[in-house]
């Protein structure tokens, strides 16, 4: 018998429409302590579950069910791991999304703990040059330098400045954004931090569709519980 530390389970839009809930209320009620995450991108195996083993290993259960939890002497005696996390996530460098399905999306701590929130010397210009030399461009279309942009606002004389953050994100069939403010949602808040600091912004606001609502709740959480 696997002896198992804790358990994660994605509060993903898609694992939610799936059961993960159901899956949770399951587990918990046999004594497996869970910790919600974001997505891991395995959105055919939901709802899953990754153990963690007193060993430290991980091990990744695809398509579960609330009957196969219930069988057996363990919550997990029903189920059979797939060798999914080393083949399909191993070898990956991930970025943007390297938290998801390892954190709790709502805890500063453990956001901080993946290196998050760390001060920065950098003046408005230095953040400036630091995206010039990146590479870095919008995300749309047009892959405007998005330098050019966070200058231009800097340059800008203005009493109150803004940085708005664009969720809505309507390219058809993209689920980047949802993914990012179900999972990471510091990390976006993060960056627009950084982002006013570059530009002289004191403040902030995301627009979210209504077809997002997991983040629109994850966001208002976290804002509640954190945001000053």
């Amino acid at each position: 018998m696997t002896e198992v530390s804790r358990a994660y389970v994605s509060m993903d839009s898609i694992a939610i429409a799936l059961g993960a809930n159901d899956i949770v209320d399951a587990l918990e009620a046999r004594d497996v302590e869970v910790v919600r995450t974001g997505s891991r991108g395995l959105s055919w195996a939901e709802p899953c579950i990754e153990i963690e083993t007193l060993l430290g290993e991980r091990l990744l259960y695809a398509n579960v069910t609330t009957e196969a939890i219930n069988t057996g002497d363990s919550a997990f005696a029903g189920l059979e791991p797939l060798d999914l996390v080393d083949r399909l996530i191993g070898d990956q460098t991930r970025l943007v999304f390297s938290n998801s399905g390892l954190i709790d999306p709502l805890s500063l701590d453990q956001y901080r703990a993946q290196g998050g929130f760390q001060p920065t010397p950098f003046s408005s210009q230095d953040i400036i040059k630091e995206i010039e030399l990146s590479g870095l461009r919008g995300r749309g279309g047009a892959g405007f330098p998005a330098h050019i942009k966070w200058s231009t606002v800097a340059n800008t004389p203005g009493d109150q400045k803004w940085i708005v953050c664009n969720a809505d994100e309507g390219d058809s069939g993209t689920f980047a954004d949802r993914i990012l403010m179900e999972g990471d949602p510091y990390r976006l808040i993060e960056g627009m931090i950084i982002a006013g600091q570059a530009t002289g912004a004191s403040r902030g606001v995301i627009y979210l569709r209504s077809e997002y609502p997991v983040a629109a709740s994850v966001l208002g959480n976290l804002c509640t519980s954190t945001c000053r």
